[in-house]
């Protein structure tokens, strides 16, 4: 990648650009506090379904290289947020707050850190070593598929074993240092 593509997937996939997912998470938490959670509710369902169609749309159009495709890293990435800030909302307000406490979901917090901080270079890595999508029935959905699940595989093994190794002997510290 080189001249404009370069600079403006820099600039569009930066932690900087990334705000929208921040503004995303504190306009769901002010919606949180408010007395009018159901109709907030109702705006949180129809935002997860469009928003997470659109994501899936441009997925499924563009394929796994979001760094090569304008409508990715500018549409993709926003309803992305979007879709998942509604869906939080939703479980979070939800009649049974038991949804947030599901053993899956307290199995993903425990390793969190590690997948978010090693799942971007572990994408890169699978990315090179494997070979340029394939259209199965004119789209890239079934390869995305499976980047995906490979990706995800190989993130949550690397944050197990970095939680077991490292972050749980650092936190086991906090002892030495209450207040």
């Amino acid at each position: 990648m080189d001249g404009w593509d370069s600079a403006a997937t820099n600039f569009m996939c930066s932690r900087c650009r990334r705000m929208d997912a921040l503004l995303v998470g504190a306009v769901g938490a002010m919606a949180f506090l408010s007395p009018e959670r159901e109709t907030y509710r109702r705006w949180a369902k129809i935002i997860a379904v469009v928003a997470g169609a659109t994501a899936i749309v441009l997925l499924a159009i563009y394929g796994p290289r979001p760094e090569r495709q304008f409508p990715i890293y500018t549409f993709g990435l926003s309803a992305i947020d979007l879709a998942m800030g509604a869906i939080v909302y939703l479980a979070a307000t939800a009649k049974s707050a038991s949804v947030l406490s599901a053993r899956g979901l307290r199995f993903l917090g425990t390793y969190a850190y590690g997948l978010y901080v090693f799942h971007v270079v572990i994408r890169a890595v699978v990315m090179q070593f494997l070979p340029r999508p394939e259209l199965v029935f004119g789209t890239q959905l079934p390869w995305q598929l499976m980047i995906t699940a490979i990706c995800m595989t190989l993130s949550l093994a690397i944050a197990i074993t970095s939680y077991r190794f490292f972050e749980q002997p650092i936190l086991s510290l906090k002892r030495y240092f209450r207040l």
